[in-house]
């Protein structure tokens, strides 16, 4: 499956997620090539879970302020979290913080298990960015580069 070339005002160029729910990106999906005006090139989640697995692509998405590929946010006070298990995210670009991946607030998680994250750009936090006065500090690298 591919989500491709898709815009969005609000937020999540491809998918915008602000309320419980899983978003599962396996096997040999790629969103690519999304842009969002705010948060989220390809994704924003506000409240829920993000997998990422298999040989999975997130590339070459958009955001004109935080995460290029992905914004975690919290909405209504619960949990946001990214667990990625293989896969990439590269080529992605914010215009202000997290090229990949911006983690915003207090309980937002993002465990990096496996995969990839290269060649993402932005005006801070080239690769990920935490906003330390709001994020939690539970983010686990495993095996990954960067």
């Amino acid at each position: 499956n591919t989500a491709t070339q898709n815009n969005n005002d609000a937020g999540g160029g491809a998918i915008y997620m602000r309320g419980n729910g899983t978003i599962n990106i396996s096997g040999s999906a790629q969103i690519t090539g999304n842009s969002s005006s705010l948060d989220g090139g390809a994704i924003l989640m506000g409240w829920g879970t993000i997998n990422i697995s298999g040989s999975a692509k997130i590339s070459n998405n958009t955001a004109s302020r935080w995460g290029g590929a992905i914004c975690l946010r919290q909405d209504s006070n619960q949990s946001t979290t990214l667990n990625m298990r293989g896969g990439e995210i590269s080529g992605n670009r914010a215009t202000k913080e997290g090229g990949a991946v911006h983690v915003l607030d207090k309980d937002c998680m993002f465990y990096l298990y496996d995969g990839k994250i290269t060649g993402n750009t932005s005006g801070d936090g080239g690769a990920l960015l935490w906003t330390e006065h709001r994020a939690r500090r539970a983010q686990r690298f495993f095996r990954c580069s960067a």
